[in-house]
């Protein structure tokens, strides 16, 4: 048995011994298929072509699939999944695949046809015991194979070289990090290289090491560059609110959103109010979502420009939900379901108006033009519109409804978009409604 493939073989068992978690891991279970016999092999590369050396080795000599990086080696009867006579030994999931070239490198390729990109791997069983030694080493492989490959001990000295960048991300799949690279890491945050404080602040956030780089952290939030800033906020953890605060004004939108995050939705009414006025669209929509969270007089009049023909309009959706939570007075309350109505009236297409619908329940039991409107919709041409009608009648719990809802029973149409689809009918949603009016609906 070749040299190589011997070790391979000793440090699988010795992984499938210790079944660490990864992904794929749940397919193979570290085990690999028979290996290929000369005569198999031989007559596949009538097709391919000769096999690159070590991976013709290693399916003669190891086995032919089974246990490997991401979802595991592909058997010869996918080795055309890539297309474009691409040899695919792995599937990564979602279109990605690792494929074989005539040079006997591996290369991750993308369905969208960008580059490819290449693992620093002679050949392929450089990058399959790549994969066995990270498992050892406790790395967790998200990308395996895409950052700098080396122990804890190389890539930490490689911090003085001049892949000093390269190595903080690798080394971000480490379990722990050596108190000489925490040393190292204060230059590397002031590093004006993007790429270098980046992988540092992932370093930091990673373990939690923010209350040792506050002046460090301090001065690159105050970067010129938006990149370094959306990093320094992202190792913020635990999140600093009185550091976070004033970074809700950031004009770049990843930094405001982290900085949103961070404070855990806790965020005054002027601090909505301003997310809410902001000119970029990003930061509006968390400004509606903020201000879902946290319903007040002014949030809602802060939401009323930004209402829309949206069916499942979610600035309609924050105003209502102040209502129901009691906390807007009555000339908002009356704004709030002339809205609802108006948003009902303009819905058009094959969609519900979710929003104004749920307005049209919340204000049915004080207003009887609203419960009508919803009778209304129980009988429109769109089978979202019916079905949205059969839900809404339900949770308003109305015995009134009940006719109507008994006219739909035998309603067979199931909503559906390209986009969306609804489960069942909307015969079987106002059966489910009745149920819950009459007090039969099963309780869980």
């Amino acid at each position: 048995m070749d040299e190589r493939v011997e070790r391979i073989l000793g440090k699988l068992a010795e992984v499938r011994a210790h079944k660490p978690r990864t992904l794929g891991a749940e397919r193979h279970f570290f085990r690999l298929a028979a290996p290929l016999t000369e005569t198999r092999v031989r007559k596949l590369e009538q097709t391919w072509g000769p096999l690159p050396e070590a991976y013709r080795v290693f399916v003669v000599q190891a086995g032919a699939s089974g246990a490997g990086p991401y979802y595991g080696l592909l058997p010869p009867k996918r080795w055309a999944e890539a297309g474009d006579g691409s040899l695919a030994i792995v599937d990564q999931g979602d279109d990605f695949y690792a494929v074989l070239g005539k040079d006997g490198r591996v290369r991750y390729v993308a369905p969208d046809g960008s580059p490819p990109l290449l693992p620093e791997n002679e050949d392929f069983l450089a990058w399959y015991e790549r994969w066995l030694d990270e498992l050892s080493w406790g790395y967790e492989h998200t990308w395996f194979g895409r950052p700098m490959p080396g122990s804890v001990p190389q890539l930490v000295a490689a911090l003085a070289g001049p892949r000093r960048g390269d190595a903080l991300w690798a080394l971000v799949q480490a379990p722990a990090l050596p108190e000489e690279a925490r040393a190292l890491l204060t230059t590397c945050i002031a590093d004006p290289d993007p790429n270098v404080s980046g992988g540092a602040f992932a370093l930091v956030r990673k373990h939690k090491l923010a209350q040792h780089y506050q002046p460090e952290l301090r001065r690159a939030l105050q970067s010129a560059d938006p990149e370094v800033r959306r990093w320094a906020v992202g190792a913020l953890e635990p999140p600093d609110p009185a550091l976070l605060r004033p970074l809700l004004a950031d004009p770049s939108y990843p930094v405001v959103l982290l900085a949103i995050h961070g404070l855990r939705g806790d965020l005054t009414d002027d601090e909505i109010v301003a997310l809410l006025a902001s000119t970029d669209a990003g930061i509006r929509r968390s400004g509606i979502e903020a201000a879902r969270k946290r319903s007040s007089p002014t949030t809602f009049d802060a939401l009323v420009a930004h209402v829309s023909a949206d069916p499942g309009d979610p600035a309609l959706f924050a105003m209502l939900l102040a209502v129901e939570r009691g906390v807007v007075d009555e000339p908002r309350r009356a704004l709030a379901y002339r809205l609802s109505v108006d948003h009902v009236a303009a819905a058009r297409g094959p969609r519900e108006p979710s929003a104004g619908a749920y307005g049209l329940r919340l204000f049915a039991p004080d207003e009887p033009r609203a419960f009508e409107l919803l009778l209304e919709l129980s009988r429109h041409p769109e089978p979202f519109y019916r079905y949205n009608a059969a839900s809404n009648l339900g949770v308003l719990g109305d015995p009134r409804a009940l006719p109507a809802l008994r006219a739909m029973l035998d309603d067979a149409a199931i909503p559906r978009t390209p986009a969306v689809a609804r489960t069942w009918s909307v015969g079987e949603e106002a059966r489910r409604a009745i149920a819950r009016i009459e007090g039969t609906a099963p309780t869980s």
